[in-house]
């Protein structure tokens, strides 16, 4: 009897267990796309995109990346653990009228969705 009682438990908790976070997790601070406000028109826009590693163990920044040459992107941190925050540098040129959107691409050491795009608006 005791071990049927066992053996239902560990078929109610299996599901449970299988969904438990494992591994790292990035995760960026905010909602995105991130709006970076408005700018003057031909001067540098910095800004800094807040992330934080929400898995369960050490996540590595394997690249940032920017999509265009108007724009670059570098982490401040390579290695986070778990909870730690770390900070990507964005900046972009300046040149342009109007609504822009940039986008930054973040490789990390993820099993799975281990490529993230973030996307920035602003207004020039």
């Amino acid at each position: 009897m005791k071990s049927i009682k066992l053996l239902l438990l560990f078929i109610l908790l299996a599901p449970a267990l299988s969904y438990a976070q494992t591994g790292p997790k990035f995760e960026v601070e905010g909602e995105e796309p991130i709006n970076t406000g408005v700018h003057l028109r031909n001067k540098e826009v910095h800004y800094d995109i807040k992330f934080k590693n929400t898995g369960d163990e050490v996540l590595k920044i394997v690249s940032v990346s920017a999509t265009c040459g108007c724009s670059s992107a570098l982490s401040t941190s390579d290695t986070l653990k778990p909870s730690e925050e770390g900070v990507i540098k964005f900046t972009f040129n300046g040149i342009g009228m109007g609504p822009i959107t940039k986008s930054i691409v973040v490789s990390t050491n993820e099993k799975e969705n281990n490529s993230h795009t973030i996307s920035l608006t602003m207004n020039m």
